[in-house]
Order: C-alpha cells, then sequence, then structure tokens
C-alpha cells in the first residue's frame, strides 16, 4: 500500500511543507477576538498556529512551537501512513540528525484533532536531510554549484562538485544571521531615529522600499541602504574566503531570496534564484525522498 510522503521545513520564521501549506512557525493559546484562526487539538489542548511568538533558540528541535507546527502540517494532510522528512541547519546536521529522528517519531504519541476530525496517523518512516543542501536534488544540474540558502535565522553556504564523475558536498557553513537579524538591525534603528516602537517584523515593509510616514510627513530612510551593505559584508566575508564564487554557478534560495536576491546579484552578477525560492528546500527534500523511498511511494 503506498505510504504518505510529507516534507516539512520548519523554519525559524515560516513553516513550509510539500503540500504546499505555508504558515508563520508560531502559536498561541488563545484565539484572537478580532480573527478567525485555525487550531488544532494535541492531547486534548488547543493550539492556534500561525500567529503569536516565533522560536529563535538555535537548537529548537524539542521545542513546543516544533511540535505543533510539524503537527499541524500531518494533520492538513490527514489520515495515513507517513514518511516525514525534515531538516537541520547544515552545521547542526551530524550532531543533532539522530534526535530529531526521534523526536518525530515520539509523535505517534500524540492524539491529534484538526477540524473536529480526530487523524489517524503513524510515521513509519523518517528522513532527515541538511538545509541549503536539498535545493540541488530538484535543480536537475550537472554543473558544479554554490547553494545559498536564506532563511529567517539562518543563511546556509553549500558547495558541490563533482568527484569521481558525481556531484558531492565539498564545503559548506551556515551562518546564524538571517533574516531576523537585519530586520532587528533596521528597525532597532528606525525606532531609535523617529522614537518609534515598532516589531522587527515591520523591517519587511521597509526593506520592500515603502515609505516610513510619520505625523504626515514621509520621512528619509536612505540609511537602510547603509545597514544592508554592512550586514551583507558580515555575511559574505567569511563565504569569499572560502568559496570559489568567482568560477561556480550560484544559486539563491529560500524564504529571504525574495528580498535580497538582487543584493545579492549585485556581489555575485552571475546568481541566480532558484524558481519558488520560499519552497527551495521542501520540492528538493521531495525530489530526494522520492529517489530514497521509490519502492514504497
Amino acid at each position: 500500500m503506498a505510504k504518505k510522503l510529507l516534507c516539512i521545513d520548519n523554519g525559524y520564521l515560516y513553516t513550509k511543507d510539500s503540500n504546499k501549506n505555508i504558515f508563520k512557525s508560531a502559536f498561541t493559546l488563545t484565539q484572537d477576538v478580532l480573527s478567525e484562526n485555525d487550531y488544532i487539538s494535541i492531547n486534548n489542548k488547543k493550539y492556534f498556529y500561525g500567529v503569536g511568538n516565533t522560536c529563535t533558540d538555535i537548537d529548537k528541535i524539542e521545542s513546543e512551537i516544533n511540535t505543533v507546527c510539524s503537527l499541524t502540517s500531518i494533520a492538513k494532510a490527514g489520515d495515513g501512513d507517513y514518511i516525514v522528512c525534515a531538516n537541520l541547519p547544515i552545521v547542526q546536521y551530524k550532531s543533532n540528525k539522530d534526535k530529531l529522528i526521534n523526536t518525530i517519531k515520539s509523535y505517534n504519541n500524540f492524539q491529534l484533532v484538526y477540524k473536529e476530525k480526530q487523524i489517524r496517523y503513524n510515521i513509519i518512516e523518517v528522513c532527515v536531510l541538511p538545509q541549503g543542501v536539498c535545493p540541488i536534488y530538484s535543480l536537475n544540474s550537472n554543473k558544479e554549484a554554490i547553494i545559498i540558502d536564506i532563511g529567517s535565522n539562518t543563511i546556509n553556504f553549500s558547495l558541490f562538485e563533482f568527484i569521481d564523475g558525481k556531484l558531492t558536498l565539498t564545503k559548506y557553513d551556515t551562518k546564524f544571521k538571517g533574516l531576523l537579524h537585519l530586520y532587528k538591525k533596521v528597525i532597532t534603528e528606525i525606532n531609535s531615529r523617529f522614537t518609534l516602537n515598532y516589531d522587527d517584523i515591520k523591517a519587511q515593509y521597509f526593506l520592500q522600499g515603502n515609505p516610513l510616514i510619520h505625523d504626515g510627513v514621509n520621512k528619509d530612510t536612505s540609511f537602510i541602504k547603509d545597514i544592508i551593505k554592512e550586514y551583507m559584508i558580515d555575511v559574505l566575508s567569511d563565504f569569499k574566503l572560502s568559496f570559489p564564487y568567482k568560477t561556480t554557478e550560484i544559486y539563491v534560495g529560500g524564504g529571504g531570496a525574495e528580498l535580497l536576491y538582487l543584493i545579492f546579484q549585485s556581489n555575485f552578477p552571475s546568481a541566480i534564484k532558484i524558481p519558488n525560492p520560499q519552497f527551495a528546500n521542501v520540492n528538493g527534500m521531495v525530489a530526494k525522498c522520492k529517489q530514497l523511498y521509490s519502492q514504497w511511494l
């Protein structure tokens, strides 16, 4: 009997899955009276998902947010026997892979209710892949390549070279300086200059070129360009020293690609944005799992 494949990319800001669901990696235990937030029930405890605070712990494998978001993806997929694929930042992959596998297997112990229906699911297999590596599996490229995966809390760099005729991961790095760190720098400066109290996530609005209007006056926010420049210098300094970026194709993916791609391209003119970059990891995970579990799918 065919098994269901569910690939889940538990980002620090958004959770994405292979059924094209995307929602904020957050939950609250109380419903906003002005909205109609969906919820799931885990062991008779109600969680309103996609709203609330996010988790920025470097190791969030056993966090309640990870559990709620992963089970939400399963709930949305419905009843069935599952092969679940998840991922980890490259630098955590070797040390935390088994921990994540065991954590996901433990989800079978939870009673899950979604839309007033008990979900009858069974996770029979767990696959864990490294973030930033996954997009190579769906690119169908036969050339050496560098993948830059821009997430909310991490930026992963991975180099693939031909060794004995096989495209092989030969170098990688993770910097815990993803988009949220840029957001914080931008909003800290805006709040300081104009005596405001914006949350960090508001930075996305200004980074997209929208104006800051305060007391009816359009304020000068050209200083944001300098913040971006300093941020990029910090992010790319080690990368430029360690990776052959001038002689290797560069692919840019992840949730931050839409926002920062043009800036990356100004540093690397030949850089290519991966189609649907926010789902680049998920699409790669699907491609790899279809190879690994072809007898079940």
